[in-house]
């Protein structure tokens, strides 16, 4: 199997509705939640990650349908199902405020989780964003 399709030591998931998200978060600091874009992983912002983490709380979740996450169970790859899920992951792991950067898919949902939930993004980064 290939490295990036199997859980390392640092993996983690949690239980969002019908979901098992995988995560990674390493760092301490303000947080900074990365979200990939489409045809990718959370292993897309490993180089970005590492730089991060002296001064930030990374987060990198695999979004549904990617990564060690999988698919969606309803097969439901809406924005605003993504922005929610995301709303929910966030509050499952303990996170009340992050600044949310997102490339292509990821910077679509970071965007509408931003005008979805307002406190709960604290600075937006849009990286080729797509809509």
């Amino acid at each position: 199997m290939f490295p990036w399709c199997s859980p390392q030591d640092d993996s983690r998931f949690a239980d969002v509705d019908d979901l098992r998200v995988h995560y990674k978060r390493a760092g301490s600091g303000p947080t900074v939640v990365l979200l990939h874009g489409s045809g990718s992983s959370l292993h897309g912002f490993e180089a970005v990650a590492d730089l991060l983490v002296p001064s930030f709380d990374v987060i990198r979740p695999d979004l549904p349908g990617f990564g060690l996450t999988g698919p969606h169970p309803h097969r439901d790859y809406h924005i605003s199902t993504f922005s929610t899920i995301v709303a929910r992951f966030l509050s499952t792991v303990g996170v009340t405020g992050a600044a949310v950067a997102g490339n292509s898919l990821g910077g679509n949902i970071a965007w509408n989780l931003a005008l979805d939930q307002p406190r709960l993004v604290t600075a937006l980064v849009l990286i080729n964003a797509t809509g």
